[in-house]
């Protein structure tokens, strides 16, 4: 089968598609993935060989500006009514023209889009072909999704095609960090969520001078990781005499604190006399989790979601988009707890690798995830099914 995959280009969009796209590869599935240009390098070393990359549109920094010119003013932390113009109107307006020729050119049998992108499935409706669509976390806040469908709608209109809706949801979220009244307006296909790993990947973290000390993740995902906000955790980590395992994100050397990383990503040393931190650029976080006793982030859905598959406990630090609320079910379910200032990383930090209760959450959270349907698993069900629609 012919399986395109579609999604917003920025890592924590298409990377937790990943053990989906790893599965239709390894069934033998011709497989495309649709997204920016600018992710050649990811897709090139994040994914199988055998995915083609349709490149079309431009990259985030790209449409937020033009989203933030058509709103008057930024939009980072974006309110409903903006994440439909980001996703939806504004995505959809720079890449269409784009996508149109080489998807069609590639012939689907189907369309796979993660929840926030909307060209796949407007050119699923220009095809008229099925369309599935792939959780990233907990489920999408209503005014979110109410907003990207009124924003997409007319661009649906402008090309003579209506909306149509997936042909079922595919969702990673283990039910303890659902919304307890959440239910899916079409059919709900549970799916366990992977820690994205590289193929080959031979990464190994770097020693610590003390490894007795209690290992701590710190990464703020690919989107907020400046500097000064990355300087600030960290000290707030290593305050606690912690060893931080500090991953950088992408171009985000320039501007660490002099002696706590130097500009090539690796190395570190103690900050502020007390634990020490060690400076990695962007590795797989199936990597990265090997050996931690705790995550410190912002709250991405992959980070929590991959943190959780191992069953590691967290402190959280929103900074925006949806950060808040997938924190707050992480907070619920006992797996987390949520800061909102330096302060509170240090002492919440110091509260969950005191009180066992949270690790054991989080292992048992982890058993839940490893007894949900695999992505192989849902993988063929997809083919079964869209299959007998194929002509």
């Amino acid at each position: 089968m012919r399986i395109l995959f579609s999604a917003t280009p920025a890592h924590g969009h298409l990377l937790p598609m990943g053990s989906l796209i790893r599965a239709a590869v390894d069934r033998g599935h011709q497989v495309a993935l649709l997204t920016g240009g600018g992710m050649a390098q990811v897709v090139a070393e994040e994914l199988p060989p055998a995915v083609e990359l349709l490149p079309a549109g431009p990259m985030p920094a790209e449409f937020l500006a033009e989203a933030t010119r058509r709103v008057g003013h930024d939009v980072m932390n974006p309110s409903p009514d903006e994440v439909g113009e980001i996703f939806a109107a504004t995505r959809i307006d720079l890449t269409i023209e784009e996508a149109v020729p080489a998807v069609f050119g590639w012939k689907p049998d189907v369309v796979v889009a993660e929840a926030y992108d909307t060209v796949g499935p407007l050119l699923a409706a220009m095809l008229n072909v099925e369309w599935y669509e792939v959780g990233l976390g907990p489920a999408m806040p209503a005014p979110f999704a109410v907003t990207l469908a009124r924003e997409a709608a007319p661009r649906y209109a402008a090309r003579g095609v209506r909306p149509a809706p997936p042909r079922s949801y595919i969702d990673p979220c283990p039910p303890l960090l659902q919304v307890p009244e959440w239910s899916s307006p079409v059919r709900h296909w549970p799916m366990r969520p992977e820690a994205h790993r590289r193929p080959g990947s031979s990464w190994s973290p770097p020693a610590f001078a003390d490894p007795a000390r209690p290992r701590v993740l710190v990464t703020l995902g690919t989107i907020f990781s400046e500097a000064e906000l990355l300087n600030t955790v960290v000290e707030a980590v290593t305050s606690q005499n912690t060893n931080a395992l500090v991953t950088m994100g992408f171009g985000i050397s320039q501007g660490l604190k002099a002696g706590t990383g130097p500009a090539d990503g690796a190395g570190g040393g103690p900050v502020n006399g007390a634990g020490e931190a060690l400076y990695v650029p962007f590795a797989p976080i199936h990597d990265l989790l090997d050996g931690a006793d705790a995550v410190v982030g912002v709250g991405g859905s992959g980070t929590v979601l991959a943190a959780l598959s191992h069953g590691v406990p967290m402190v959280l630090w929103p900074q925006g988009a949806d950060q808040p609320f997938t924190a707050a079910r992480t907070e619920a379910a006992g797996v987390s707890l949520v800061a909102d200032s330096a302060a509170t990383v240090a002492s919440s930090l110091s509260e969950l690798l005191a009180d066992g209760r949270y690790r054991t959450a989080a292992r048992d959270a982890a058993d839940r995830i490893a007894a949900m349907p695999s992505p192989g698993d849902v993988l063929d069900a997809l083919v079964a099914e869209a299959g007998a629609n194929v002509h």
